[in-house]
């Protein structure tokens, strides 16, 4: 959508507009990249806006973010539906949300923290190490950020919390190996790599207050 008009530009794409929707539904060819911009220059008051990627056994998206009028940001998902990049063009808070199917179990991922103003936030979800990465870029404050997660498998659900979250200084990597969780009441361990260079360079535990 463009200027307030629905144009094609994604090869194979179309859209249903679901009735009583305020916008369409867009579909588009699986294992396409795409970027979009989220518009608020018609705005004329605040207005919290979901963007949401769903496809064959996972889901990835936006929630709760605060447009406001006359601001654009940014959102670029990958092709495979495990990594996604939100830039902002003003200070506003987001929550990232993670949903997969795998052969074992299946886990819904909570990410919520702040944005400065031009600030991006990069997530990734690594399946083969069962770990999922947060970085920020452009953003010369410290983030806390809120992680939670679902488990489910064969026996149940299970459900992890940090009501404390951590703390990323600007530039850092943390990585959430939640494939290691022992399983409710059980710690998660939080990877940080100073700087992004590609080691790791301090491990905390974060306790379960679910």
């Amino acid at each position: 959508m463009v200027s307030g008009k629905l144009v094609q530009e994604i090869p194979g794409a179309h859209y249903v507009m679901m009735k009583g929707a305020e916008q369409p539904t867009f579909e588009i060819p699986t294992g396409s990249a795409f970027v979009m911009t989220i518009d608020g220059t018609r705005l004329k008051a605040m207005s919290p806006t979901d963007v949401v990627m769903i496809g064959p056994g996972y889901d990835l998206g936006l929630l709760n973010i605060s447009l406001t009028p006359g601001r654009k940001d940014t959102a670029v998902f990958s092709p495979s539906g495990n990594s996604i990049s939100y830039t902002t063009t003003g200070t506003k808070s987001l929550e990232i949300l993670y949903g997969i199917e795998t052969n074992d179990n299946d886990y819904e991922f909570s990410i919520i923290g702040s944005l400065e103003e031009g600030g991006t936030i990069n997530s990734a979800l690594d399946t083969s190490k069962g770990r999922l990465s947060v970085s920020t870029k452009n953003n010369a404050k410290n983030i806390t950020f809120l992680f939670s997660m679902v488990r489910i498998d064969n026996f149940g659900s299970y459900e992890f919390g940090n009501n404390e979250g951590i703390v990323l200084e600007p530039n850092d990597t943390m990585y959430f190996n939640y494939a290691n969780w022992t399983g409710n009441n059980g710690s998660l361990a939080v990877e940080i790599d100073s700087g992004s260079k590609g080691t790791i360079d301090e491990s905390v535990l974060l306790r379960d207050d679910e």
